[in-house]
């Protein structure tokens, strides 16, 4: 993987990692409980039913995609709420992804990896999805010594995120060619 180094003077509060991974066209959330089921991935009941959601939808028609990676770290206590989180995404022109993200995650990028990046939970923020229960989550993964994790974050503006968690969006090739203070892996 190639690394680029931060830019001098550069403000922790603006960091961010971007990663790039390679994508398949249209792979179904059926198809990616099998794959992970085969991996020997956890994939938790409420995540299950997400990807079972017809609110689930496979990229389509992209071969590549940029994922903005904001740690919980650059972000004050009492400020890692999700509507702080999404108006720093928005000022950092950040998109939301597709709800796909987090199974290429999953896919490309192992917890030694992670830890490697310093990421440990990643709440992915795309459309939310309704579990089986009803509620609007979001995907989340978990990526520990037993591997990663895919489980479901309920949605909920004011909940405060400890540090350990950090949110995932889609950057576009512009955004990533002139954001200079972030770390491209």
């Amino acid at each position: 993987m190639d690394t680029l180094n931060l830019a001098r003077n550069c403000d922790k509060r603006f960091q961010a990692i971007i990663l790039s991974v390679m994508l398949d066209d249209g792979v179904t959330g059926d198809q990616w409980i099998e794959y992970f089921k085969e991996r020997k991935n956890y994939v938790s009941g409420f995540a299950r039913s997400m990807l079972q959601s017809h609110l689930f939808d496979p990229t389509i028609g992209f071969k590549k995609l940029n994922i903005a990676i904001l740690k919980g770290e650059v972000f004050k206590s009492g400020h890692s709420r999700l509507w702080n989180v999404f108006n720093e995404a928005e000022c950092r022109a950040f998109i939301e992804p597709s709800t796909d993200l987090a199974c290429y995650l999953m896919k490309n990028f192992s917890s030694e990896d992670m830890k490697s990046f310093g990421l440990e939970k990643v709440v992915v923020t795309s459309k939310t999805i309704e579990d089986y229960e009803g509620d609007s989550c979001y995907f989340r993964i978990h990526w520990n010594d037993d591997g990663p994790r895919l489980e479901a974050h309920k949605h909920d503006e004011e909940f405060e995120f400890d540090p350990s968690y950090s949110f995932a969006f889609a950057a576009s090739e512009e955004c990533v060619r002139i954001r200079d203070c972030c770390r491209k892996i």
